[in-house]
C-alpha cells in the first residue's frame, strides 16, 4: 500500500486544480506539506511550467497493488471514464488513490 506519512490532513489534487493554481501557491510551506496527487495526475502535469514535478516526488503516490484494486472497484461501480475520447484517466485514479489512503 503507497503510504505518505505527514502529520495532519492531506489534500489529494485533482488535475484541473493543480493546474489553475498560481505558482506562489505550489511553491508555499502549505502545499509542499499536504497536498499530494497520484501518478496519473503527475503526468498530466508534466508540461505545467509552474510545477517542477521534480519538487514534488514525495507528493506523489505511486501506483500499487492496494490502489488498482480500488482503481477496478470504482471502474466496475462508476462510469466516469470515457475510454474512447481518453478521457478522465486522472478522475478515477485519483478516487481510487483517496479511497486507499482513507483504509489506512
Amino acid at each position: 500500500m503507497s503510504t505518505i506519512n505527514t502529520i495532519g490532513t492531506k489534500y489529494l489534487l485533482d488535475s484541473m486544480i493543480v493546474s489553475s493554481l498560481k505558482t506562489e501557491f505550489i511553491q508555499s510551506k502549505f502545499f509542499k506539506s499536504s497536498c499530494f496527487f497520484s501518478d496519473e495526475i503527475a503526468y498530466e502535469q508534466r508540461d505545467n511550467n509552474q510545477l517542477n514535478l521534480s519538487e514534488f516526488e514525495n507528493n506523489i503516490f505511486p501506483v500499487d497493488s492496494d490502489i488498482l484494486q480500488k482503481l477496478k472497484d470504482v471502474m466496475e461501480k462508476a462510469r466516469i471514464v470515457k475510454l474512447y475520447r481518453n478521457e478522465g484517466n486522472g478522475d478515477v485514479l485519483t478516487i481510487a488513490t483517496a479511497l486507499s489512503q482513507t483504509a489506512n
